[in-house]
């Protein structure tokens, strides 16, 4: 199972708007609150495989729809 050209295409676009501008800064400051480097890497970990990025009860980033 690959991703299409279009589907790539449509999930770097919406993963470089996820990284652009304060957005980042609000995902890394939310991971970070974690209390170990391991729990924090969890974190981001499973925000990815959901493709949701919470911070402060917002939801920042969902690149499914």
């Amino acid at each position: 199972m690959g991703m299409s050209p279009g589907s790539f295409k449509e999930a770097s676009a919406g993963l470089e708007a996820a990284l652009s501008g304060g957005t980042r800064k609000a995902i890394l400051d939310q991971v970070s609150k974690a209390k170990t480097f391991d729990r924090a890497a969890r974190h981001l970990r499973d925000f990815m495989r959901v493709h949701r990025f919470d911070a402060g009860g917002t939801t920042l980033f969902s690149g499914r729809k």
